[in-house]
């Protein structure tokens, strides 16, 4: 039947490109938050974030380490 020809043959099919999709988009999603977090856009600050912890960073160029554990955070 339609439903059986769906199950087997349709559903896998699209499945795989799906799936092989889906850890760009997440990743894209958490780039962009961090970036509008940078910028001030994103959620308020007193809230922790990426984007934060990078403005932090930058402000504070003596302690280098907490850009760096942002960087290595989006680089990972």
């Amino acid at each position: 039947g339609n439903r059986e020809i769906m199950w087997r043959h349709i559903l896998p099919n699209c499945l795989t490109p799906v799936l092989a999709f889906l850890p760009f988009r997440f990743s894209g999603a958490v780039l962009a938050l961090t970036i509008l977090d940078f910028l001030g856009l994103g959620v308020p600050a007193s809230q922790e974030s990426l984007g934060e912890l990078l403005a932090q960073g930058k402000d504070n160029l003596d302690s280098w380490w907490i850009g760096l554990s942002a960087v290595a955070t989006l680089t990972v």
